[in-house]
């Protein structure tokens, strides 16, 4: 049986109540400074005005900072594709697989949101990562789809999640939403009704942003 680690420092490693205060060196101080204004530029007020982050917890989504620039994927074709392939675009990440029954239901209301948003020419892209490692499985499920599909929405593979299973995802569907300069800034974890106001309302706003 492993031993298993006491998360208390031991006594020994402990400053002696005499001890005089420890220094804080320049170096500390430049580093302390580096990270604050790293904070500060990831921050997401400063590419979204907070009171469009009042509607996430009522959208079932939450605040989700990161870079989606180096993620590469692959399309039916299995050409490489870089999601910097949307920059300057607003894109609706979702994955999801054929066999995943919620994921089914939510990807009628997606390809109708993503309709919606095409013709009111809003700068959107939903990008759908299948996790399916079954191609033929795959294609049998899109061939039963009957609704044409948008030019702004565009499928990707990922088989069993090996490229994007590291952003935190535990149960599909989960969709991401990532800015124009390829950031990502919300998450939404499990089925959402998407072609419904609120959703196609805020994410008509969030498109408009420079």
């Amino acid at each position: 049986m492993s031993e298993q680690r006491n998360p208390c420092a031991p006594a020994a490693d402990l400053p002696s109540a005499n001890a005089p205060p420890p220094r804080l060196w320049r170096g500390g101080l430049w580093g302390v400074a580096a990270l604050i204004l790293a904070l500060f530029a990831l921050a997401p007020q400063r590419t979204v005005p907070p009171h469009l982050w009042r509607p996430l917890p009522r959208l079932g989504g939450h605040i989700h900072l990161g870079t989606a620039h180096d993620l590469w994927l692959h399309d039916q074709m299995g050409q490489p594709t870089p999601l910097s392939t949307f920059q300057g675009r607003v894109v609706v990440l979702t994955l999801w697989a054929s066999w995943c029954p919620p994921c089914q239901e939510e990807l009628s209301a997606l390809l109708k949101m993503a309709d919606f948003l095409h013709q009111s020419a809003a700068p959107v892209e939903l990008v759908l990562v299948s996790w399916d490692e079954d191609m033929d499985a795959l294609q049998g499920f899109l061939a039963t789809l009957r609704r044409p599909q948008a030019p702004n929405v565009h499928l990707l593979l990922d088989p069993g999640g090996a490229r994007t299973r590291h952003l935190g995802t535990r149960l599909l569907p989960e969709t991401y939403l990532i800015d124009k300069q390829g950031r990502f800034l919300a998450h939404f974890p499990g089925a959402r009704p998407w072609d419904t106001s609120p959703y196609l309302n805020w994410l008509e706003t969030m498109a408009h942003l420079p």
